[in-house]
């Protein structure tokens, strides 16, 4: 079985989802091997694996070479961080249905995503394996693994007190836990109604919002709508949900909804692209765009990326400044990564001066103007500010026609020593 997808982390950073390969084995057995010794809740101790790098590479090959079983790991900057399969419990014909799910996650990687992206990964996988039942054994006080199962929608069906017994001689209990999917129609009854959230959850699309769901777990962040149709079709989820980063909110265990209020540098979401703050990991991204044979005319004063230090730095400094309440500045990125940055800064007399830097094959494509419109609403429509303005130098014709684009206008130039226009400034007003 395969599986192979690319997700973001609530951290910014970039995770591949995909089969563990045989050439991961040493990677992987020292991953299993750390895991293992950073907490308490599973199965074995660091020095009880036995098994040689050699054992390692037959196991990863069966698992991918078998249509009911897989390994998927997560990977973050060339590291395994995660990884959680399924495997049939037995096979025989009472128990083909039922298939045995585990998660490892390392802990420095813990709270970002993971955990959620790979449980996604596992039920799908199952699902088209064929099995019925998903099974699993979890430490009872693992909270947030208990929470994170729940969360997918299994169920408690049985409890071993005396599961575990630590070396320091503490009993663990054990949970039983189980995740129903879709069976032969014969065997399906009627589902009961889904509990249906008392406030219209569209409401909160691409909204800042804090949500709390029935088990006390909150959730902080943009917000968007998943309607019923689409988490049927890609997740066998048959109900609306709230998705924020890579949590899926189920409507049936949403009890609170709060839109709440931001500034500064919040995440800003436009019909194609989001506007997140800069991580660490952006200074290579921003190099590579903007330092590498870049147009003298890109950067009339210093360029801020023209080396991998100068980079590093401004981008660290950029993240420092996040903790001032007025300090802006994005990251424009999609799919398919980053592709240029917006940032504001606040002028003596009360209006912003913006700046903005696009990779240019990008300038004249609808995405470009349509981060930089948004940029603008907020400053002025959240943020408060009457007047945004930005300069331009007149070659760049690609860029003076999308600031046009997002609602900005020439209002004057500002002519060099030897009478030639060296800037344009655009100006934005705030809508009345």
């Amino acid at each position: 079985m395969l599986f192979q997808k690319t997700i973001r982390l609530k951290n910014g950073k970039t995770c591949l989802l995909r089969n563990v390969e045989i050439e991961d084995a040493g990677q992987f057995l020292d991953y299993f091997i750390k895991c293992h010794g950073e907490t308490e809740y599973l199965t074995t101790y660091p020095d009880e694996t036995t098994h040689t790098v050699e054992e390692e590479a037959a196991w990863i090959l069966a698992r991918k070479e078998s249509n009911s079983d897989i390994e998927i790991i997560a990977v973050v900057d060339g590291v395994i961080a995660a990884s959680a399969g399924i495997g049939m419990l037995k096979d025989r014909a009472k128990t083909r249905h039922r298939a045995v799910f585990g998660i490892t996650v390392l802990k420095e990687f813990w709270r970002l995503g993971i955990g959620s992206a790979l449980t996604e990964a596992c039920i799908e996988c199952a699902k088209k394996a064929g099995y019925w039942q998903i099974e699993l054994e979890v430490v009872a006080e693992n909270e947030a693994a208990v929470l994170l199962y729940r969360k997918y929608g299994f169920t408690v069906y049985g409890s071993n007190p005396r599961g575990f017994l630590t070396r320091s001689g503490k009993w663990q209990e054990l949970l039983e836990m189980r995740l129903e999917l879709d069976r032969p129609e014969e065997a399906i009854q009627e589902p009961e109604p889904v509990r249906r959230f008392p406030m219209d959850l569209t409401a909160f699309d691409r909204k800042h919002v804090k949500v709390t769901d029935q088990f006390g777990e909150t959730y902080t962040g943009v917000a968007s709508f998943e309607n019923i149709d689409f988490m049927s079709s890609e997740f066998g989820i048959n109900e609306n949900c709230l998705r924020i980063d890579d949590d899926l909110i189920r409507e049936s265990i949403i009890t609170s909804v709060e839109e709440i209020e931001v500034h500064g540098s919040a995440e800003l979401w436009a019909e194609n692209v989001i506007l997140r703050r800069f991580a660490p990991e952006d200074a290579e991204t921003l190099y590579n765009q903007f330092g590498k044979d870049a147009p003298e005319h890109e950067f009339p004063g210093r360029n801020l990326y023209a080396t991998p230090e100068t980079a590093k730095e401004t981008v660290n400094r950029f993240i420092e400044g996040y903790s001032n309440g007025q300090f802006y500045a994005w990251v424009i990125d999609w799919l398919e990564g980053a592709f240029g940055t917006i940032g504001a800064g606040v002028c003596p007399d009360g209006h912003v001066e913006l700046t903005f830097h696009i990779v240019p094959h990008w300038a004249e494509r609808r995405f470009a103007y349509e981060a930089l419109q948004k940029a603008l609403e907020y400053l002025t429509e959240n943020e408060g500010f009457s007047r945004v303005i930005a300069r331009c130098n007149p070659v760049r014709t690609e860029a003076m026609s999308m600031f046009e684009k997002a609602g900005m206008q020439p209002v004057r130039s500002h002519v060099a020593e030897d009478d030639h226009i060296d800037q344009v400034i655009f100006e934005y007003l705030k809508r009345s």
